[in-house]
């Protein structure tokens, strides 16, 4: 019996298409080892506050907030800095974050109601699927500490 020609699935082949989709699945599972991703904030009464997504750039973390409705225009009145009267949505809140060892230290986190910068440090917990956030005036003992939840990414989310 003579070999056969590869099977093909409109002109391509069928391993390449199966390559294809194995790559797409891959490139959108979340690493739970990185803290890049979505992140949902809850008050004290489970009610959703905010959901912000962190990204890498030029090897620091910054955390962008990403609302679902984007007829909201609460701004950022009280911000003292470049962040002044921007739109919540999009307003980078945290910036400068750099791992050491199993935390992630170095930057700031930005209260947007406030205006106020506090100094702040996040790790992730609970294997990736948490992350503590522990924001602080000059030494992190003078602070408080919020968990905030991984969400699962989806479309419905920009980046």
């Amino acid at each position: 019996m003579s070999p056969q020609p590869p099977r093909t699935c409109g002109g391509s082949s069928l391993f390449a298409g199966l390559l294809l989709a194995l790559c797409t699945v891959g490139a959108t599972a979340t690493d739970l080892s990185s803290p890049e991703g979505l992140w949902q904030l809850f008050d004290s009464s489970g009610r959703s506050e905010a959901t912000i997504r962190i990204f890498q750039d030029h090897g620091a973390y910054f955390g962008r907030i990403v609302e679902a409705d984007p007829t909201n225009d609460q701004r950022c009145t009280r911000c003292t800095d470049e962040r002044k009267d921007r739109p919540y949505n999009g307003l980078v809140i945290i910036r400068n974050m750099k791992p050491q060892d199993d935390e992630y230290v170095g930057g700031d986190v930005t209260d947007p109601e406030s205006g106020r910068i506090y100094g702040c440090r996040f790790k992730l917990i609970n294997g990736g699927h948490d992350l503590l956030m522990r924001g602080f005036l000059g030494i992190s003992l003078l602070g408080r500490s919020k968990i905030w939840h991984r969400v699962k990414e989806s479309t419905d989310h920009p980046q």
